[in-house]
């Protein structure tokens, strides 16, 4: 059993973090708190982190825009569907679970699944 893990330079990783929080943490103990950029100038770490999270943010908002999009547009053709058209798709929670999950193509699903008398 593993009790602890290495990075490629062999450092144990809880080390290596454990370093990076104390030496900002000491960092911020001896700085003037009424100019805090100065407190973190030439930290590139810091830098890179912040840039991470970012493009982090920036993707998982993308991702999560694109689904709400996606399930609306799934949401008003089922709807268009069933009651427009006249299709026997049963509104259960399945059925809302699918169209919410997979938007258009999941109300494609339901479409293929009825008519092979699956729903």
């Amino acid at each position: 059993m593993v009790d602890a893990v290495s990075n490629i330079t062999g450092d144990l990783v809880g080390d290596v973090a454990t370093g990076f929080v104390s030496s900002t943490v000491s960092r911020l103990a001896g700085c003037d708190l009424s100019e805090p950029i100065k407190c973190f100038q030439g930290d590139f770490t810091l830098i890179v982190a912040a840039v991470i999270l970012f493009v982090l943010a920036f993707m998982i908002f993308n991702m999560l825009k694109n689904l709400v999009v996606n399930s609306i547009a799934g949401v008003a053709a089922l709807l268009i569907i069933v009651y427009l058209f006249n299709v026997p798709i049963p509104m259960n929670g399945l059925v809302i679970l699918v169209t919410v999950l997979g938007g258009v193509g999941g109300v494609g699903a339901l479409l293929i699944a009825t008519f092979f008398g699956w729903l």
